[in-house]
């Protein structure tokens, strides 16, 4: 409703849209982010900062959870307020020379600007009290391209031609010789999941029972297994055991071997 009475519930509703532009600000939020997370118009979002409207019930329980907040607090102004979380930075994101620094933290990416912003300094204020003095604090991060595993029938290769999305991580877990794909198919399950994001070291191909590997069947293509070292033969077994092991020659296997498993990131 707009032009709201004036008195007392005049004065509850500016007390309320106070509230509500201050709880904003402290998220970190502009109206256009907040309306787009509420799924309402920016200039509705407006009118109930301004005191032009009051949120029904289910709005305000909406804007209390976004927020960080008690709705109880955000309606009355009385009670304890939750305050948003607060804001992490865990690291750099490196990007294209020329780029807006990017930062990773609790709430997402951010660029410089903004961050500095929430936490009362400039960009250069920030980068220097929070990187050049807080040394080993930061993680330095990068955006890597995940690629399919390369499937039968294509050259013999760990990753498909294309990426088929991207992932950011830490420096050390990005080195030139680990190609990150994406697992296909349940053979690795309960381990590895399908759809989990796997690093694979191409340049460590040093045998160790148990451990596992990306290695190359004509049959499958590029694919994950676990590796045992038998006195003539090499074990590939699947943790899965609906796929049955295979067994092939030494000098065999190092025509086929891929790489390492270094790393796996999956959801559990």
């Amino acid at each position: 409703m707009d032009k709201l009475c004036q008195g007392e519930f005049c004065d509850f509703v500016k007390d309320l849209s106070k509230r509500l532009r201050q709880v904003r600000k402290a998220a970190g939020l502009t109206q256009a982010e907040l309306a787009k997370r509420l799924g309402i118009a920016n200039p509705t979002l407006s009118k109930y900062e301004r005191g032009h409207r009051v949120p029904d019930a289910g709005l305000l329980c909406r804007l209390a959870h976004v927020l960080g907040c008690d709705p109880g607090w955000l309606l009355t102004g009385h009670g304890r307020q939750q305050r948003p979380a607060s804001l992490e930075v865990y690291g750099k994101l490196l990007e294209a020379p020329g780029q807006e620094p990017v930062y990773l933290t609790s709430r997402g990416l951010m660029p410089l600007k903004k961050l500095a912003a929430l936490k009362g300094l400039t960009p250069q204020e920030f980068e220097h009290h929070w990187v050049q003095e807080a040394p080993g604090v930061f993680d330095t991060f990068v955006r890597v391209s995940i690629y399919p595993l390369a499937a039968a029938g294509q050259r013999k290769a760990l990753c498909g031609p294309q990426p088929s999305g991207s992932v950011v991580l830490p420096l050390e877990m990005a080195r030139p010789e680990v190609k990150v794909v994406r697992v296909l198919g349940k053979a690795m399950e309960p381990t590895i999941l399908e759809g989990a994001v796997v690093g694979v070291d191409t340049r460590d191909k040093s045998l160790q029972s148990g451990r596992l590997y990306a290695l190359w069947l004509e049959a499958e293509g590029a694919v994950l297994r676990r590796l045992f070292v038998e006195a003539k033969k090499v074990c590939l077994k699947a943790d899965n055991p609906l796929f049955p092991p295979l067994h092939i020659d030494k000098e065999y296997l190092k025509e086929i071997l891929l790489g390492r498993v270094a790393w796996v990131l999956q959801w559990v």
